[in-house]
């Protein structure tokens, strides 16, 4: 696994490795309030250069990037197409063509207005904790695993692993809805007893295919055994 660094070395490490990808994701930053807003203006995600197009297991278009700093860390991501505006607007009219006759009919204006706001919240709803627009696993040398999922309104769930209590990155088997699937997770030991205390897993959205969590397996055990070697991120600064 590598050797372990003091909490010293651990930040500067983690600084270090974190600071290509926090100036790549900079721009993908949006505010609570005005992320939703963002999001469907864009469309779609902005590809990084050498970014790679492909299919999800249920045939979703999705875009691959991968982000390595000299065997000190390394990231990838997986990002889906970004929420459709005319979509949205189309079930705002469905359900507007549906109340107006009724409210018109029953004379009960405040219908229609309920039925605004119920669209609007589910809306609000869908893009802060539903539409995942993407997710990322960043493994660094001596240091640990940090998992981070992105929603289409801009709120960003992140879960750092310190390296002593990362046991290894698998590739596990699953079945859902009587298919067999493939998904890459992480295992956290118990320092306790020594034993197995979660598996974590990694693009639940997304869900890539088998050749493309065989690539950020490979990846991933490749930093996983190296050594972390400061004076490479000092020469880089």
């Amino acid at each position: 696994m590598g050797a372990v660094l003091t909490g010293r070395e651990r930040n500067y490490h983690y600084n270090c490795a974190l600071g290509s990808t926090r100036a790549a994701n900079r721009q993908l930053a949006w505010t609570p309030i005005l992320g939703s807003f963002g999001t469907l203006r864009r469309g779609r995600r902005m590809e990084e250069p050498g970014a790679t197009r492909m299919a999800s297991c249920r045939g979703d278009p999705l875009v691959f990037s991968e982000r390595k700093q000299h065997g000190l860390s390394i990231e990838y991501t997986l990002s889906s197409p970004g929420v459709s505006l005319s979509s949205l607007l189309c079930c705002t009219l469905a359900v507007w063509t549906v109340t107006y006759p009724v409210s018109t009919y029953a004379q009960a204006p405040a219908l229609l207005a309920s039925a605004t706001v119920i669209v609007m919240l589910g809306i609000l709803v869908y893009l802060h904790w539903i539409r995942v627009q993407h997710e990322s696993i960043l493994v660094i040398s001596g240091t640990g695993v940090q998992l981070s999922t992105c929603f289409a309104s801009g709120r960003c769930d992140t879960h750092f692993i310190e390296m002593d209590v990362v046991q290894d990155i698998v590739i596990n088997e699953g079945i859902h809805r009587q298919a067999v699937i493939y998904y890459l997770c992480v295992l956290v030991r118990n320092n306790q007893k020594n034993g197995l205390k979660a598996i974590l897993p990694v693009f639940l959205a997304a869900r890539p295919r088998l050749d493309c969590l065989r690539k950020v397996y490979r990846g991933c055990q490749e930093i996983l055994h190296t050594e972390p070697n400061i004076s490479t991120c000092v020469m880089d600064r």
